[in-house]
This record gives C-alpha cells, structure tokens and sequence, in this order.
C-alpha cells in the first residue's frame, strides 16, 4: 500500500511539473505578444512598419521565418514580407 501511495505522488509531481513548465511558456509567450503589439503600435512610419513588425516578432519568438500577408483593396492576395 505504502509503495502504491508513493507511486501515486511521484505520478502527480511529475503531472504539476509538467504542467508548471507548460504554464510558463505560455506565460512568456503571452508576455512577448503584448511587447510586439506595444511595439508594433508605436511605429509611426506606415511604409516600413510590416517589415519592422515582422522582424521583430522573427528576434522575440526566436523564428526562422515569419510571412506577413497584407490585402489589397480588390481582395485578391496582397503584399508579402517575409524573413528567413
């Protein structure tokens, strides 16, 4: 019984620190989101604001490749920016 118990409570410390790590990438996921869209939302200059977005979210998500898609009026496919 004893062995069974013991075996129980490593199962569920295993389970919380599963869980606690996966709570703390999202946490820092979360956190980067709201500094690009803090970022994003104080460049001013229209004409270089998609690549300056997209690089920014390439350097604090740590991406290989970022695709920024813009429609045109027409809603055909619009501009793209993309990062390697």
């Amino acid at each position: 019984m004893t062995a069974q118990l013991r075996n129980s409570l490593s199962g569920l410390e295993k389970q919380v620190a599963e869980r606690t790590l996966d709570l703390e990438v999202r946490s820092s996921y979360l956190q980067a989101s709201a500094e690009v869209g803090q970022i994003a939302a104080s460049i001013l200059d229209p004409c270089n604001w998609s690549q300056k977005v997209v690089n920014l979210i390439v350097s604090v998500f740590n991406l290989y490749y970022v695709v920024y898609s813009r429609p045109i009026q027409n809603k055909e496919l619009g501009n793209f920016k993309s990062r390697y």
